[in-house]
C-alpha cells in the first residue's frame, strides 16, 4: 500500500518535549487502520493497535503471543506467505487480500507493511485498511455500468430497426432514454456515496472521536497554513495552550464516563467563547489548543483568555454533582515566540506550566511586552497578599435613606485599598483579580469581621436600629462552612443576624447547586436579608426569586440614571418596584444623584435609596458623625 497522502492521513505532530518513540506510539494507538507487529519466523503477534482489536473483535490479551492462523485472521498459511513475497518484491502497490474476523467472516482489505528488525529479530509490520464497504460500492458501480451499456445497446438496436418499425421504435427509444437517465442518476448517486465515504474517513482521521474537535493532525495542518499566511501578510496571531486544573481528580473520583462528560462540555464552552474564524483543537487527555488568527494586539488575547477562564471555572453538572474544573492557559505569539508549529506549541506549553506554578486558574504569556504585563498582574497579586497581611484595607460607608423622611436606616460597607506606593487603588482594579486568584475569601472574611465590629460600636452608641449591607462574593457562598463562619462572627460581636443585609449578584443563585441553595437557606435562617445587587443587569430568568430565599432587590444605577430622560428607564424601574411589591420584596435604588431622580422613585413607590444625592461613601468616623447629626 502506498503511504497516505498528507490530505488523507497526515502524521501527528509530536507533542512538545516528546521523543520519536512517543510520537510513534501515539500514531500506533490513534491510527484508524489496523496495525500488527509479528515475528517473521513463526508469525506470533508481538503487538497490535486498537484498530486491529476493532477490526477483528479479539481482545489484546487473547491476541499477543498467538499467530494469525490460530485466530483465523489469515485464512491459511499461504495467504500470509503471499503477502511476505509481495513485500520482498519491492512493489509499491497495495496488496489485496481477505482476512478473517472473530465471527468467522472474511473482509476485503488492502495491506502494506515492511520487514524489519526489533532487538535483532526479524518482524513483520503490517498496516491493513478495511475496504469491504468500498468493494461493495465498486460492485454497485460496475452493475450500474453494465446496465448502462445494456441500455445503450438496446437503444442502438432500436435505431437499427427504425425504418421497419418506426412507430414502435420511437416508443422503445423514449423508454430507453428514461431508463438511461435513471441509470445515470443512480450512477451519480453511487459516485457521491463513494466520495462521502472518503470524506468520512478523512474526517475521522483528522478529528477527535470524543469531542469532535480537530485533533493533533488537523491542528498541525491549520497551524502550518496560519504561519505561512501570517508571514506573507505580516500578521500577528496567538496560540493558547489550555490545560484543565482538576480533571484528574474528577476522573479518579467519578469515573471515566464523568471525565468524558467534562471533556465534551469543555469543548462546547471553548467553541462558544471564540470566534468562528478561530480553531479549537484537542491535543489529547485534558489538553486543548486555541488558535486566534489576526489579533490586533495582546490585550485582545488577554481578554479572550480571561473569558475562557471564566467559562471553564463555572461548575459542570454531572448527575447531581456540580464539578469545579478550572484551567490554566499558556499563550505564545507569532512571530515573537516562534515561527514553526513545534516552537509555538512548546512556547505556549511552557507558559501554561508557568501559569500552573502561579497558582493555577490564570493565564501567562510566554515572553515580550505581554509577558511584562502578565508579570505586573503577578506583582499585583503579591501586593494584594501583602495588603491583607499588613492591613492596608479599610471600609467606607454609604448611607441608605428612607425616601419619605430622609432618615438614615442602613449603610453599605464598601472596601478600599490604600496602597503604600500606588495610593488608593479603585475596587474595579483589584476585586476581579482577587476573585480570580482566590484572595477574595480572606478579604471577605476581614470585611465581615470589621463591618460587624463597627456595626456593634454604632449600636452601642445609640443607633440600635441601624442595618449594615455587605457585598458577598460568589466564592464565599460556594465554599463550605460559610454560614457557620457568619454565625460565629455575629456571636463574637454580639450582633443579631436581622441587622445584616448580604448583597449577592444574580449569578450566585443561578449556579443552581444544592450546596448554594443550602448555604443561602442557612444564612436566611440566621435572620439575614439576602438582596440581589445590580438587579436587571445579569441573568434574565426570575425563577430564583421564587426558588431561593431572596428578601430584596437593588435597582442598578444604570436604570436610575435614565429616569429623567428615557421613558423606558422609568418604565423598567416602575415594573421592578411593582413586581417587588407583589412579591413582598424590599427595594433599594442605588446611584441616586439628583432630586428629580429621587422624586420619580418616590412617585413609583420606592421606599429606600442611596447615592451621591444623600452622601458619598465615608470613613467610619465621618459616618458616625452623620448618624449623630439631626
Amino acid at each position: 500500500m502506498p503511504l497516505p497522502e498528507p490530505s488523507e492521513m497526515p502524521a501527528p505532530a509530536p507533542k512538545p518535549r516528546t521523543n520519536p518513540l512517543e510520537v510513534y506510539a501515539r500514531v500506533f494507538e490513534a491510527s484508524p487502520d489496523y496495525i500488527t507487529i509479528s515475528r517473521l519466523s513463526d508469525g506470533r503477534y508481538i503487538d497490535v493497535n486498537p484498530g486491529f482489536l476493532r477490526f477483528t473483535g479479539w481482545r489484546r490479551e487473547e491476541t499477543l503471543g498467538r499467530t494469525a492462523q490460530e485466530l483465523g485472521v489469515w485464512p491459511d498459511p499461504a495467504t500470509r506467505q503471499r503477502f511476505i513475497e509481495h513485500l520482498r518484491s519491492g512493489s509499491d502497490q497495495p496488496h489485496a487480500s481477505r482476512l478473517g474476523v472473530r465471527d468467522g467472516s472474511l473482509r476485503d482489505v488492502e495491506m502494506a507493511g515492511n520487514i524489519t528488525e526489533i532487538d535483532g529479530e526479524q518482524v513483520l509490520v503490517a498496516v491493513v485498511r478495511d475496504v469491504s464497504d468500498r468493494r461493495l460500492v465498486e460492485a454497485e458501480l460496475a452493475r450500474h455500468r453494465q446496465q448502462l451499456e445494456a441500455l445503450v445497446a438496446a437503444r442502438t438496436a432500436a435505431l437499427q430497426q427504425a425504418n421497419a418499425q418506426l412507430a414502435d421504435a420511437n416508443g422503445q427509444l423514449a423508454e430507453a432514454n428514461l431508463q438511461l437517465a435513471q441509470a445515470h442518476t443512480e450512477l451519480q448517486q453511487a459516485h457521491e456515496r463513494v466520495l462521502e465515504s472518503e470524506r468520512e474517513t478523512r474526517h475521522q482521521a483528522q478529528h477527535d472521536k470524543l469531542t469532535g474537535l480537530p485533533n493533533r493532525v488537523l491542528l498541525q495542518d491549520r497551524l502550518t497554513r496560519l504561519i505561512a499566511d501570517a508571514q506573507r501578510r505580516g500578521a500577528l496571531f496567538a496560540t493558547l495552550f489550555v490545560d484543565l486544573d482538576n480533571f484528574k481528580s474528577i476522573n479518579d473520583s467519578l469515573g471515566h464516563a464523568a471525565g468524558d462528560t467534562v471533556l465534551r462540555t469543555v469543548a462546547e464552552r471553548l467553541c462558544a467563547t471564540v470566534r468562528r474564524s478561530d480553531t479549537v483543537a484537542r491535543l489529547g487527555g485534558d489538553e486543548f489548543i486555541v488558535l486566534l488568527p489576526d489579533v490586533a494586539h495582546g490585550s485582545k488575547v488577554a481578554a479572550l483568555a480571561q473569558k475562557i477562564l471564566a467559562q471553564l471555572d463555572a461548575p459542570i453538572l454531572i448527575g447531581q454533582v456540580a464539578c469545579q474544573v478550572g484551567c490554566s492557559i499558556g499563550i505564545s505569539l507569532f512571530p515573537d515566540d516562534g515561527d514553526t508549529v513545534d516552537h509555538l506549541i512548546q512556547a505556549a506549553d511552557t507558559a501554561m506550566y508557568h501559569a500552573k506554578a502561579c497558582g493555577r486558574g490564570n493565564f501567562q504569556f510566554h515572553s515580550g511586552e505581554l509577558q511584562r504585563s502578565s508579570q505586573q498582574r503577578i506583582t499585583l497579586i503579591h501586593e494584594l497578599r501583602q495588603g491583607i497581611a499588613q492591613q492596608q484595607f479599610s471600609l467606607h460607608y454609604q448611607p441608605v435613606v428612607d425616601m419619605a423622611s430622609g432618615a438614615v436606616v442602613a449603610a453599605e460597607a464598601l472596601l478600599r485599598w490604600q496602597h503604600p506606593q500606588r495610593g488608593t487603588v479603585p475596587p474595579l482594579d483589584f476585586i476581579p483579580l482577587a476573585e480570580e486568584c482566590g484572595l477574595i475569601v480572606p478579604i471577605g472574611d476581614w470585611v465581615l469581621d470589621e463591618a460587624c465590629r463597627q456595626l456593634s460600636a454604632w449600636h452601642r452608641a445609640g443607633h440600635a436600629r441601624l442595618r449594615l449591607a455587605l457585598n458577598i462574593s460568589p466564592h464565599q457562598v460556594w465554599r463550605g462552612g460559610f454560614a457557620e463562619a457568619v454565625a460565629a462572627t455575629l456571636q463574637r460581636h454580639g450582633i443579631a443576624g436581622t441587622s445584616l443585609d448580604f448583597e449577592i449578584t444574580e449569578g450566585v443563585p443561578m449556579q443552581a447547586r444544592e450546596q448554594t441553595l443550602d448555604t443561602l437557606r442557612r444564612l436566611a435562617g440566621l435572620g439575614l436579608r439576602l438582596l440581589i445587587d445590580d438587579f436587571g443587569t445579569g441573568y434574565s430568568s426570575l425563577r430564583y426569586l421564587q426558588s431561593f430565599p431572596i428578601h430584596g432587590l437593588k435597582i442598578d444605577r444604570s436604570f436610575v440614571q435614565t429616569l429623567s430622560d428615557d421613558p423606558r428607564g422609568l418604565a423598567i424601574t416602575g415594573s421592578v418596584i411593582d413586581m417587588a411589591r407583589h412579591l413582598q420584596l424590599h427595594v433599594v435604588a442605588e446611584g441616586v444623584e439628583t432630586e428629580q431622580q429621587a422624586s420619580l422613585l418616590r412617585s413609583q413607590g420606592c421606599s429606600t435609596a442611596q447615592g451621591y444625592l444623600y452622601s458619598r461613601p465615608q470613613p467610619a468616623e465621618a459616618f458616625g458623625r452623620l448618624l449623630a447629626s439631626p
